[in-house]
């Protein structure tokens, strides 16, 4: 194969991978509508659940999380730094964040750019 043809599939293939993403976008959004729907009609019946075709949809509670921002997050890990009785808390901080992120690797990769024609 020639580096044109390379080139064309994968900028149709990039095209592809960006139309999918548009489309399952929009069905998350709609999972989410209809599972609102369910669950609202659940409560109406105050119901645990219901089947159908061989499935069964239940409510469950769930305990989740808010994400910190990370302005939010530094602010709290240097709460417990001092009341951990750490002295320097910032370069334990930055030691930590550091571990964190495991080790470097170098790689190489292909980089697209659009060019402007100028006439």
């Amino acid at each position: 194969m020639s580096i044109q043809s390379y080139i064309k599939e994968l900028e149709s293939i990039n095209a592809e991978i960006k139309r999918n993403n548009a489309t399952n976008r929009l069905l998350r959004n709609r999972v989410i509508v209809l599972e609102k729907h369910i669950t609202e009609y659940l409560d109406s019946k105050n119901q645990e659940g219901v089947k159908y075709n061989g499935k069964s949809f239940v409510l469950e509670d769930k305990i989740s999380r808010k994400r910190l921002c990370k302005k939010d997050k530094e602010e709290e890990m240097m709460r417990l730094l001092s009341d951990l009785g750490v002295s320097d808390r910032r370069r334990a901080l930055d030691k930590l964040l550091e571990v964190q992120k495991g080790e470097e690797i170098e790689t190489r990769r292909l980089k697209i750019k659009n060019k402007n024609k100028k006439e």
